[in-house]
Parts: C-alpha cells; sequence; structure tokens
C-alpha cells in the first residue's frame, strides 16, 4: 500500500520559499522540525525557489560525468544514486531530489539568502528589554543555556540554533530545540513523557554497555534491537516551551556576543571585546563547520561545475563584516567548570545591569 503524497509550503520572511512534495513521512518531519514556523497553506509555483521531491522522481541523465561510479554529472545536476540524493543548486529555482537530507535544508535556504544579500548565522537571538542581542558560537558552547534565563524573564526568541541577518538587522529562523536530558533543567520541562524517554534511554545504555562485554551474533543482534529503541533527543518546539508568544519576528541588532569556553578554575565570566572582522571570519567558519558533513559533495560539485565553495564562504565573510562593521562586538569566555545556574546568573545580571 503507498503512502499518500504530501505537499507542504513554506516562505520565510518572503525572502526564501520552499515547496516539498512528499510521501515520505520521516523526511516532512524533519523538515517540519526546522521550518515549521513558516509554513503556508500555498504558494505558486512561479515563486518558489527550492523544490525538494523524492528520488524516485529523479529523472535519468544521459551523457552524465562519472566519478568512480559513485558521483554522476550531468547538467548542473550531481546524480549520487547510493545516497539517493541529486540536486541542481547553479540553476533557479534549485531542484532537489532525497530520500534523505545529505545536504543540510538550512544549507539550501543560506544559497537563496546569499543571492538576496543575507545571510544565516549560527547564533542565538534574543529580544531583550527593548534591545536584540545576538550570540554566536560553536555548537555546543551554551547558546540554549545563555538565552533561556533571558526569555524566562521576559524576553524574546529569534532563534536559538540559526538566524538571519543583513545590515545591521536579525530576522527569526525558529527551529525546534534539540532537547537532550541536560536540557531539562536549563528549558525548565517537567513534562512526564519527556521524562520518561529519556529515563528509559539510560537504562537501554546500561544494559547494552554490559552485553558489549560478550561478542556473540545473538548479544550483538540484541544490542542492535535495544538501541533502536534509545531517544537521545526530543525536538520540542519553542512555544511549547516558552509560550505562545515568545517569538519575535525581525529587529535592529543592538549588540553582539560571542560565545566561547575556557579551560580554568575562574568563577566568573570573563567579558572582552573582540575585533568585528576578525569575529567575522570566526562566524563564517563557525557557519561552515555546521556544513562540515556535507563538504566532500559540495567538493566534488565544485570541481564539476561553476558552483565554488570558496565564493559560498567569502560571500558569508563579507555579509558579517558588513553586519558588524560599526559595532563593539564582545567576547563571553565561560569558565568551562562553571555551572550552568551560576552561569546564568551572572549573565542576567550582566544584561539587567545594561537596563
Amino acid at each position: 500500500m503507498s503512502r499518500k503524497l504530501i505537499t507542504k509550503y513554506f516562505n520565510i520572511h518572503n525572502l526564501v520559499r520552499i515547496e516539498i512534495q512528499s510521501n515520505l513521512y520521516s523526511k516532512i518531519d524533519e523538515v517540519l522540525h526546522q521550518i515549521q514556523e513558516f509554513e503556508e497553506p500555498y504558494l505558486s509555483e512561479k515563486a518558489i525557489d527550492i523544490f525538494v521531491y523524492d528520488y524516485s522522481k529523479c529523472p535519468v541523465f544521459k551523457n552524465s560525468t562519472i566519478l568512480s561510479n559513485y558521483y554522476y554529472y550531468s547538467d548542473n545536476y550531481l546524480n549520487i544514486p547510493v545516497e539517493k540524493f541529486c540536486f541542481n543548486f547553479i540553476n533557479a529555482p534549485f531542484v532537489i531530489y532525497c530520500d534523505n537530507f545529505r545536504i543540510p535544508l538550512n544549507f539550501l535556504v543560506e544559497l537563496i539568502l546569499l543571492s538576496k544579500g543575507y545571510s544565516l548565522i549560527h547564533a542565538a537571538g534574543v529580544e531583550y528589554h527593548g534591545k536584540n542581542y545576538l550570540f554566536p558560537a560553536f555548537g555546543g558552547v551554551g547558546k540554549t543555556a545563555t538565552i533561556a534565563p533571558l526569555i524566562f524573564s521576559g524576553g524574546k526568541l529569534f532563534g536559538d540554533d540559526m538566524n538571519i541577518i543583513k545590515d545591521q538587522e536579525v530576522f527569526s529562523y525558529p527551529m525546534d530545540f534539540s532537547v537532550y536530558p541536560y536540557h531539562l533543567d536549563i528549558l525548565r520541562i517537567k513534562d512526564k513523557k519527556t521524562k520518561y524517554q529519556f529515563k528509559k534511554t539510560k537504562i537501554l545504555d546500561s544494559i547494552t554497555d554490559r552485553l558489549r562485554n560478550y561478542n556473540s551474533r545473538v548479544i550483538k543482534l540484541l544490542i542492535l534491537i535495544l538501541s533502536s529503541f534509545k531517544i537521545p533527543c526530543i525536538n520540542i518546539a519553542p512555544k511549547e516551551i516558552f509560550g505562545e508568544n515568545c517569538l519575535v519576528e525581525k529587529g535592529q541588532i543592538n549588540e553582539i556576543y560571542y560565545l566561547s569556553r575556557i579551560e580554568n578554575d575562574a568563577s566568573q565570566i570573563i567579558v572582552k571585546s573582540i575585533n568585528s572582522n576578525k569575529l567575522a571570519e570566526i562566524c563564517a567558519n563557525i557557519l561552515f563547520q555546521e556544513w562540515h558533513q556535507s563538504m566532500m559533495i559540495l567538493s566534488t560539485y565544485s570541481g564539476l561545475s561553476t558552483f565554488s565553495s570558496y565564493s559560498l564562504f567569502n560571500k558569508i565573510r563579507d555579509i558579517f563584516r558588513e553586519t558588524f562593521r560599526g559595532y563593539e562586538c564582545h567576547q563571553i569566555k565561560i569558565p568551562n567548570n562553571l555551572d550552568n545556574l551560576t552561569y546564568q546568573k551572572q549573565l542576567t545580571s550582566l544584561f539587567n545591569n545594561k537596563n
């Protein structure tokens, strides 16, 4: 029995318009976790910037250039049959055929944004006491721990992981939070079902760790089966955590704080200035680091087409330079031994004293 074909439309600030057609429910769910706040009931086909179809719809290309029987290139399309992934990033609108996003959806969004002079930035963004703050950082440094107390104290969210910027303005890009067990206290999550899922995963981890002491096919199969029931993280929409009115759409950037961690025994966060051009370079590299698993595909595409990863990096860095210019940019160094509660108290005090 074939599954029903689902069509979804998304309009990201009238900058990027996407149409997804799929009967793969897991792919639809992945898209919704990222951009459900931008869903529209319908968009005209003429307005679409990115079309995403299932790989089964991929056309047959003739006279393809073949690399190691893995990559097939023809007419600006790079087809990777073994990955069930095919795309064209040269001709507008972009067309992607895939069963899974071997290149992240936000990368596709970024390509359209760049063509219009905008860019994503890997940063948390929040409005607090009438001012708009950006907190760029590498993953795992503490963006969620930084913005959560500010929102719980009356602030509003642009985005926890990604935001859109241009000319000193920030535009929201609120994705679902990827909630891990350590986020429960940070995000004040009391939901019993969520806590039960993590408790179950912890028990399964304990069982599979013990089973790894035994080396047999049956045990390996059992570990595989038990691991399939583990849920390392749970996607939760911002409104489910902070309330229906927690989001803000756009605003003028007031201050930028680059978050980093340091290995020392200090008991206080350190706030210092950072050169805006240096920060632009760092932020461009942070964004590329988010896409590192796709770089082999993109490098191959660059070698076969007019697409250029090098040019892409330069465009992103230049937009960051233009946006950061005129600001006194800051860096918050977080001691690695500082617990989240103490860090949040110090951070809230820092931004309360600005008002």
